[in-house]
């Protein structure tokens, strides 16, 4: 299997190599039931969450795993998202049931933890608002300034951070909100385009809060969604077959225009979760190994390892 840096080079040279547009390349294989579900880019590598596997790894230009993240610092870690401007990374850590070793009372933990870059320490926790709901924060965004946004798809709910408060508020909750789940910031910075699961994607208002559905195409199901220039690419991982869409946005950031499909179906993506762009390369989650695991946290039989894969990306004008 190629390591990290020979599939990088392999993406970034496929244009001119005239090879097919969309093609998905391997970037790594992760052995062993971690279960797999963000990424987040560190200087050298990249970061991997671990929901089954409890923590954060380092995957360095080899593509191997390595523990980033002290063990008992975290149960299992959804989301990521890395503010180098400031020096930290940002981590959803919950205990849930897919979770090794999870006990009873860590299944109510659900936290927003905020850790140094350099030194690996935690530096704050931050619960979910209101523990006695459905506390499972998932996915997690930073914008510009430092802020940083959360949603929690069981709680219906997506929370706001601001530099300096001690506890995550209230950015929006209850319908349209069903199950909030990957986020990202407009261009202008005054509002969250969020992927609200069973009900397409919604616009939320930074000053206001107010919600209001995104227009246009077949939007339900999506998860992991990431901005690009003026369009958004997006996991779909609600249905069969799964895919990786980019939708093109209008200026104002209210209606989908365009819905073109990146990859679609096939072993390559099974239970695709979320990604991250780097020098014009969509990098993302493409096998998660959720489909080995039941609701209840039981294993079921082998999937095979984890995937990263690689698609390369037509430059976007403002990306």
């Amino acid at each position: 299997m190629p390591g990290l840096a020979f599939a990088l080079s392999m993406a970034l040279t496929a244009n001119a190599q005239a090879q097919p547009a969309h093609r998905l390349i391997t970037a790594a294989e992760l052995k062993g039931p971690l279960l797999v579900e963000a990424l987040a880019p560190i200087q050298g590598g990249l970061l991997v969450s671990a929901v089954h596997g409890r923590g954060i790894f380092e995957l360095d230009r080899s593509g191997v795993p390595r523990r980033w993240l002290a063990a008992d610092a975290a149960l299992g870690v959804f989301g990521l998202a890395a503010d180098p401007e400031h020096g930290v990374l940002w981590a959803v850590s919950a205990g849930a049931a897919q979770a090794v070793g999870v006990t009873e009372a860590e299944r109510r933990v659900s936290e927003l933890l905020k850790i140094d870059l350099a030194s690996r320490e935690v530096l704050a926790r931050y619960p979910a608002p209101d523990p006695g709901a459905a506390p499972r924060l998932g996915d997690v965004a930073v914008g510009p300034d430092g802020t940083v946004y959360v949603s929690n798809p069981l709680g219906a709910a997506v929370y706001r951070l601001r530099p300096g408060d001690d506890a995550l508020t209230v950015l929006a909750s209850g319908a349209p909100l069903k199950s909030p789940q990957g986020l990202v910031l407009t261009p202008d910075g005054e509002a969250l385009i969020v992927a609200n699961y069973g009900a397409g994607l919604h616009r939320i208002d930074l000053s206001s809060g107010a919600l209001t559905a995104v227009s246009g195409g077949a939007l339900r199901g999506l998860d992991g969604l990431t901005r690009h220039g003026r369009s958004i690419l997006a996991i779909r991982n609600g249905g069969k077959p799964a895919k990786v869409l980019r939708l093109v946005f209008d200026p104002g950031w209210t209606r989908v225009t365009k819905v073109e499909e990146l990859a679609s179906g096939g072993p390559d993506l099974d239970e695709p979760t979320t990604g991250i762009v780097r020098e014009g390369l969509f990098v993302f989650i493409s096998r998660s190994q959720w489909s080995a695991f039941e609701d209840d946290g039981d294993r079921k039989a082998d999937v095979g390892p984890a995937r990263i894969s690689i698609l390369q990306l037509e430059k976007e004008e403002g990306s």
